[in-house]
C-alpha cells in the first residue's frame, strides 16, 4: 500500500544516460576483447612465419589499436570509451598480468631464475635506480638547454616511469626461438621485478609534485626511506598471504576446484590490502605469485595445478593484449597531445644511454663473482630488450604537473617505437649474433639439486620440507637433502628412483651466483626443461640449473 501511495518512479534522464553509458562500456570492452582474440587468431593461424619474425604480436595489436582509435575518433561517445583508464588498469587489468608473471616463473622458466636471482635483482633494483637517475639528469640538461620546458621534479617523474621495462615482444620471440634459459630469465626476471620497483620509485618521487613539499635533503632522505619501507612491507604481505595459503593447502583438505578459486581470491585480497595500506599492490601480488608457483603449486592435485595455471595464463595473456590495444587506441583516444619531436628523439637516446650505463657496468661486477659468466652477446641482448610498455604509459597518465601532456605524449611515442621497431628487430638480432636454437639450453641443464648456492640450499633443506607435502616434494630438490623421505620417487636410501648411486668425490667449484658447489658429481639424469623438452645431461660439479 505504501509503494502504491508513492506513485510511479520519477523519470530521471541523467540516471538513464549513466545506465546507457555503462552498458556501452560493457559492450565496448567485450568487442575489444573479441577484436584482440581475432588478431591473435589471425596472427598465429594465417600470418606467414617471415612476417611474424619481424612483427611481434604485441606490435600488431598496437597497430590495430591505432587504426581502431582513428575510426572511433569520429564518434564522441566511442571516443571517450576508447580512452585509457589508469585506475582500471592498475586495479583490474595489471594484477592478473603480474600474478601470472610470478606464478609462471617456476613452470615456464625452470630453476634458472632462482639460481640467477642475485643477478636478476641487481638488474631490476640497481639497474632501475641507475637508469632513473641518468635519464632524469639528462632530461633536466635538455630542459636547461632550451629543448623542452620541464622542472627537476618532472624530469625525475619521467625518468622513473620510463625505467619500467616491458619486453613482451622480445619474450615472445625468445619463446619461439628457444634462446638459452640464462638469457630468457635475465630479461624476463628483470622485467617482472623492474615493473614493481619502477612503480614504487615513481610514487616516491610523485610526493614532490605537491607545491608545499620542497626538494630538500631531508625530504629526499625520507622519500628514499619510503621507497625501502613500501618495497619491504609489500613484499612481506605477499609472502605472508602466500605462506598461509600454502600451509592451508598442505594441512587442510580442500576439495574440487576450491583451491584454484581461493588462489585467485587470496592473491587479489593481498593486492587490495597492500593498496589500502598505501603500499604497492604490484610488489605484493608479484611475490605472492612467485611463492605460490614455487611452493603452493606443489600442494595442488593435478587437476588444480592445470586449472590454476591455465586460467592464470588465459587472464594474463589476454589482458596484456587488451592493454596494448588500448595503448594503440590512445594515440587518437587521448586528448591534449603535446608533440616535441626533438625531445622525443632525445628521450629515446637517453633511455638507451641509461640502460647502457646500468647493464654493462653491473654485469662486469656480477661476472667477478659468477662462475658462469654472462658473455658479451647475452649482455647486448639484455640491453636491447629493454622495451617500454603498459606500465610506463599508465604511470604517465597519472602525472598532474604543468607539463603532464608533454610527458604523456613522449611516453606514448617511446612505447610505440620500442615495441614496434625494436621488438621487430629482435629476431634478426638473435640470428645475427648466432644465439638462437635449443642447443644453448643443454649446457644449462646441470642438475639444480647439486647446487650449493645459499638460497637453493636453504630452500631444499628447510623451506620445501616445511611448506610442501612430503609426497609432493619434486625430484629436483635432491635426495641428499631429504634422505629420510620415502616419497615422490625418493627411497629410504636418500636416492631418487631410477638414479644411480653418487660417484666419487670431486673438487668443489662455484655455482652461477658464486656459491660453493657440493663437490659430488651427479649421475646422468633426465632433466625437464622449459617448454616441455628433456635433455639427457650428466651434471657436473658446481653446476646450477
Amino acid at each position: 500500500r505504501g509503494a502504491m501511495a508513492a506513485g510511479p518512479a520519477e523519470y530521471d534522464p541523467e540516471a538513464l544516460q549513466e545506465d546507457d553509458e555503462g552498458l556501452a562500456g560493457v559492450w565496448f570492452t567485450s568487442l575489444t576483447l573479441l577484436g584482440v582474440s581475432l588478431v591473435s587468431f589471425v596472427y598465429h593461424g594465417y600470418l606467414p612465419k617471415a612476417v611474424r619474425a619481424v612483427l611481434p604480436e604485441s606490435a600488431l595489436v598496437l597497430v590495430v589499436g591505432i587504426a581502431a582509435g582513428a575510426v572511433l575518433r569520429a564518434n564522441d561517445t566511442l571516443h571517450e570509451l576508447a580512452a585509457f583508464n589508469p585506475e582500471a588498469f592498475f586495479h583490474f587489468l595489471l594484477p592478473p598480468i603480474i600474478l601470472f608473471a610470478g606464478y609462471s616463473l617456476e613452470r615456464e622458466h625452470g630453476h634458472v631464475f632462482f639460481s640467477n636471482i642475485g643477478s636478476i635483482m641487481a638488474y631490476a633494483i640497481g639497474g632501475t635506480l641507475i637508469s632513473t637517475v641518468v635519464v632524469s639528469l639528462l632530461c633536466y640538461a635538455a630542459a636547461a638547454g632550451g629543448v623542452v620546458q620541464l622542472s627537476l621534479v618532472e624530469c625525475f617523474l619521467f625518468g622513473a616511469l620510463v625505467s619500467a621495462t616491458d619486453p613482451v615482444a622480445c619474450i615472445a620471440i625468445f619463446e619461439s626461438m628457444h634462446v638459452s634459459d640464462l638469457l630468457f630469465n635475465l630479461v624476463f626476471g628483470e622485467s617482472v621485478l623492474n615493473d614493481a620497483v619502477a612503480i614504487v620509485l615513481y610514487r616516491a618521487v610523485n610526493r614532490f609534485t605537491d607545491p608545499g613539499y620542497h626538494v630538500t635533503p631531508g625530504h629526499i632522505f625520507y622519500a628514499f626511506g619510503e621507497f625501502i619501507w613500501v618495497s619491504v612491507a609489500s613484499f612481506l604481505i605477499g609472502i605472508t598471504v602466500a605462506a598461509l595459503y600454502t600451509l592451508a593447502l598442505k594441512h587442510l583438505r580442500v576439495r574440487g576446484m576450491l583451491p584454484t578459486l581461493f588462489f585467485f581470491i587470496a592473491g587479489y585480497l593481498a593486492y587490495m590490502a597492500s593498496e589500502l595500506a598505501q603500499l604497492s599492490g604490484i610488489v605484493t601480488i608479484l611475490n605472492y605469485g612467485i611463492f605460490m608457483g614455487h611452493y603452493g603449486y606443489e600442494n595442488l592435485d593435478e587437476e588444480n595445478k592445470e586449472l590454476s595455471y591455465k586460467f592464470a595464463q588465459l587472464l594474463g595473456v589476454t589482458l596484456e593484449a587488451f592493454v596494448f590495444a588500448f595503448i594503440g587506441m590512445s594515440v587518437f583516444g587521448v586528448d591534449g597531445h603535446v608533440v616535441n619531436v626533438a625531445f622525443i628523439v632525445l628521450a629515446l637516446l637517453f633511455c638507451f644511454l641509461g640502460r647502457t650505463l646500468n647493464i654493462f657496468p653491473l654485469t662486469k661486477g656480477l661476472n667477478s663473482v659468477r662462475k658462469r659468466k654472462i658473455d658479451l652477446k647475452t649482455q647486448f641482448v639484455v640491453w636491447f630488450a629493454g622495451l617500454r610498455g603498459a606500465i610506463a604509459f599508465a604511470l604517465s597518465l597519472d602525472i598532474t604537473t604543468e607539463h603532464a601532456d608533454l610527458l604523456k605524449t613522449t611516453t606514448l611515442a617511446i612505447v610505440l617505437v620500442t615495441t614496434i621497431l625494436i621488438g621487430g628487430a629482435t629476431l634478426p638480432l638473435l640470428e645475427g649474433l648466432g644465439i638462437v636454437g635449443a642447443g644453448a639450453e643443454e649446457e644449462e641443464a646441470k642438475a639444480v639439486s647439486q647446487s650449493k648456492m645459499w638460497f637453493l640450499r636453504l630452500d631444499r633443506k628447510v623451506f620445501f620440507p616445511f611448506f610442501v607435502k612430503r609426497e609432493n616434494i619434486p625430484d629436483w630438490v635432491g635426495p641428499k637433502d631429504l634422505s629420510g623421505l620415502p616419497a615422490n620417487g625418493v627411497n629410504g636410501e636418500g636416492q631418487a628412483a631410477g638414479m644411480l648411486p653418487a660417484g666419487p668425490e670431486a673438487p668443489g667449484g662455484r655455482d652461477e651466483e658464486g656459491g660453493a658447489s657440493s663437490g659430488t658429481p651427479a649421475p646422468a639424469v633426465q632433466l625437464q626443461l622449459r617448454r616441455g623438452r628433456t635433455v639427457d645431461s650428466p651434471a657436473e660439479p658446481g653446476s646450477a640449473g
